[in-house]
């Protein structure tokens, strides 16, 4: 989870971790949740606008957390795409002898 201009107490932040792994438990199966990225209140509405870089230290934050992630989850082989299925002429649309579809 990331939270936004996030508190800079430690104890606040670590109420808000622990209230929002507690939310999201039973939607996850009671597995666990990876930890929070706590972003500090930046301007960052002016500088995509100005297309500057970002405020620090949002930027590495996120690309950290987002690393974490993909390393976490590991390598999964691509999946398989569906067949294409060829469709006979006439067996779309097509209506029954008593007139029900």
């Amino acid at each position: 989870p990331v939270v936004n201009t996030a508190p800079r107490h430690p104890r606040a932040r670590a109420e808000i971790a622990a209230t929002l792994a507690e939310l999201v438990r039973p939607p996850l199966g009671g597995g666990a949740t990876a930890g929070c990225v706590f972003l500090p209140a930046r301007r960052v509405e002016e500088a995509m606008r100005d297309a500057v870089k970002f405020p620090a230290p949002l930027a590495p934050l996120l690309a950290g957390a987002f690393m974490a992630t993909v390393e976490h989850a590991g390598r999964r082989p691509p999946r398989a795409e569906p067949e294409p299925i060829l469709v006979a002429p006439g067996s779309l649309g097509a209506q029954l002898a008593g007139g029900d579809v």
